[in-house]
C-alpha cells in the first residue's frame, strides 16, 4: 500500500501547510456559507436539497435549479470556471 501511504503523507502535509485541521474547517465553513447564502438569496432560481441550515453539509453543497431548462447552460458556465 505504498501509494496510499504516500498520498496520505501528501494530504497531511497539505493540511499542515494550510494551518491544520482547524484552519481547513474554518475555510470550509466560510466557503459553504458563501455558497448557501447565494442559494438562499435567490429562491426563485435555486432549490436547496437540504432546507434546514443545521443539516447542511460543509463538504457537499447540493441544490437544483428551479427551471430545469437552464441546467445545461448553468453547468457549461460552471465547467468554464473550473467548477467540476
Amino acid at each position: 500500500p505504498v501509494f496510499a501511504v504516500d498520498v496520505l503523507g501528501l494530504t497531511l502535509r497539505w493540511i499542515e501547510e494550510r494551518g491544520g485541521v482547524a484552519a481547513i474547517e474554518a475555510s470550509n465553513r466560510r466557503k459553504a456559507q458563501w455558497v448557501y447564502s447565494a442559494i438562499d438569496e435567490f429562491p426563485e432560481v435555486f432549490a436547496p436539497a437540504v432546507e434546514r441550515a443545521a443539516d447542511r453539509s460543509l463538504m457537499n453543497v447540493t441544490f437544483r435549479l428551479r427551471d430545469e431548462s437552464r441546467e445545461a447552460g448553468f453547468l457549461a458556465r460552471a465547467r468554464e470556471r473550473g467548477m467540476e
